[in-house]
């Protein structure tokens, strides 16, 4: 049996929900709320992690969440408020293992982050980038310049999406062979 995290009244209520729940909603997908339980638990970490958009802090504080809202053309703000209120179910937005940004990112594994500077959640990687880095931990930001939210995925038309997941490919290769 999975043990329970702290965060009561959440959804998150074990290590492979909070894995699970990291694609409820698919913006919140980021590796460190379930990297943060395994290594406070104990557990033996991945060689790399690799963030793509990632949404860091369900507090919703980051300025870019307003300031690129009428840039990207996926996420819209009322979306997002809606997605941390009903993810959450009531726990705190600023626990670490719903909001990565405010916890300690002691001991993680290297991490590359990818955002395009016009998205709503720029700013959550930016700002978890540098927590990472204040930490002690390895942490590299790539910000494409006009990129909406999750252009990896149009790598077949996209040239800046092909060389996204070249240098993913490049960051994961020099850490796990």
């Amino acid at each position: 049996m999975m043990p329970s995290t702290p965060i009561a009244g959440s959804r998150i209520n074990s290590i492979r929900d909070a894995w699970l729940s990291s694609a409820i909603p698919q913006e919140a997908a980021w590796p460190s709320r379930p990297l943060l339980k395994l290594r406070d638990e104990g557990h033996t970490l991945p060689a790399a992690a690799v963030a793509l958009s990632p949404w860091t802090d369900l507090a919703l504080t980051g300025p870019s969440l307003h300031a690129n809202a009428t840039v990207d053309p996926v996420l819209e703000t009322s979306r997002v408020i809606k997605y941390s209120h009903d993810y959450l179910a009531g726990a705190d937005p600023c626990h670490p293992y719903a909001s990565p940004l405010y916890g300690d990112a002691s001991g993680l594994p290297p991490t590359l982050i990818q955002v395009g500077n016009d998205e709503m959640l720029r700013d959550d990687s930016v700002r978890i980038a540098e927590r990472l880095k204040a930490a002690g931990c390895e942490a590299q930001i790539d910000v494409f310049p006009r990129l909406p939210h999750g252009w990896q995925l149009y790598a077949r038309i996209l040239p800046e999406g092909r060389q996204a997941i070249e240098r993913i490919g490049v960051f994961l290769e020099k850490r796990m062979l």
